[in-house]
């Protein structure tokens, strides 16, 4: 089976994973519960470095599959709708802002314009 292949069967199935939380739920360690409000709990469980460290190593546990794709976003018709769930871009809208040009440290020559 193709590494191509293989990567979007596991993201199929991950995908359907993620849109059902219960199947998430075997993951959180039981120290963790009850989780009945998100103003006391966060912060009950950041004070915790036993409980940080359990959920760091039942993080490990939860199967996932990454794929990077460098490009033009207007030309990623080969990915799948509603696939993606994390765009970073460098400069952000680089053609909508017009940065101003800086003199480098060493002034030996101007900072790049975007």
């Amino acid at each position: 089976m193709s590494l191509s292949l293989k990567n979007r069967k596991q993201g199929a199935a991950l995908k359907t994973a993620a849109t059902d939380v219960s199947a998430l739920a075997e993951f959180v360690p039981s120290e963790v519960l009850p989780l009945d409000n998100p103003q006391t709990d966060l912060p009950r469980i950041a004070r915790d470095e036993k409980l940080i460290r359990s959920i760091e190593e039942a993080i490990q546990q939860v199967p996932t599959a990454h794929a990077v794709y460098h490009g033009d976003a207007r030309e990623m018709a080969h990915l799948e709708s509603e696939s993606v769930h994390l765009v970073v871009t460098s400069p952000p809208y680089w053609t909508l802002k017009e940065y101003r040009s800086r003199i480098s440290c060493c002034r030996s020559r101007p900072a790049v314009r975007g």
